[in-house]
């Protein structure tokens, strides 16, 4: 029994590493904040790459900011759209095909300023464009006043926020621990009130004579069960799209 429980203790242990070593495994090594707008200054650039690192590592998945004057200039080919311009930096820049990146462009084509998300991955379910919208929101006075470092530390935090936070080894480790000396505790307390109970090699003295004479035996309707399935309305995600490099990502946007 103590070989059995060591066994089963040691896959348990085996498995929480591999999934641990996993969930480390796709995070980049780029730069999380490129300002080719150069909107930032050098001290506001580094203090948001090092919440950024932060925040990709925590959601295994790569949270980005980038700025550009306008959408020309770009080693790739792009459908001259902000939406495409963001899912093809993404893609072209060697990121991790988990992450979200925040685009802002201070000439989107048409003379307007833009800030545009693009997702990719798990991030385009674990980020809805409900909840992008609501970040943008509470930022967009602060881009339309030219406050952008206050804007992206915002976005940055809120899209952090907003993604589904992974369970750390130690907390899942305790957890573990917890329910197994509770479960302990339990079984103890059973085992404990069963000291007065002797086992019975039959069933004859629970039965009162006479009493299973089974003389008439019918079928009865008694109930019925209904069982109803919501359909379907839609993603909780984002809707997707496809770059022009072929890839998928979601992401909404909006001119300030």
């Amino acid at each position: 029994m103590k070989k059995r429980f060591s066994a089963v203790v040691a896959a348990i242990l085996i498995v929480l590493f591999v999934s641990v070593i996993g969930a480390s495994a796709g995070v980049s090594d780029n730069p999380r904040v490129v300002d080719k707008a150069d909107v930032l200054t050098s001290a506001q650039e580094a203090d948001l790459e090092s919440k950024l690192s932060e925040y990709s590592k925590k959601q295994n998945a790569d949270i980005v900011i980038v700025t550009v004057p306008d959408l020309k200039g770009e080693s790739f080919s792009f459908n001259g759209s902000v939406e495409d311009f963001a899912d093809m930096f993404y893609e072209t820049n060697g990121y991790d095909a988990d992450g979200a990146m925040i685009l802002i462009t201070l000439d989107n084509g048409y003379g307007s300023r833009r800030v545009q998300y693009s997702c990719s991955g798990k991030c385009m379910k674990r980020l809805t464009e409900d909840e992008q919208n609501a970040i943008i929101d509470d930022v967009y006075y602060s881009l339309k006043n030219g406050d952008y470092y206050s804007a992206l530390n915002t976005m940055a935090y809120e899209t952090d926020d907003k993604l589904t936070p992974k369970v750390g080894f130690l907390s899942l480790l305790i957890a573990i621990g917890i329910g197994f000396a509770v479960s302990m505790i339990i079984m103890l307390i059973i085992r404990g009130k069963l000291k007065t109970v002797s086992m019975q090699r039959g069933a004859a003295s629970y039965i009162r004579p006479g009493s299973m004479n089974v003389r008439v035996s019918r079928d009865t309707f008694l109930y019925s069960t209904v069982t109803k399935t919501a359909r379907e309305t839609g993603s909780s995600g984002g809707s997707g799209r496809t770059s022009s490099g072929g890839g998928s990502h979601s992401g909404v946007g909006r001119n300030f």
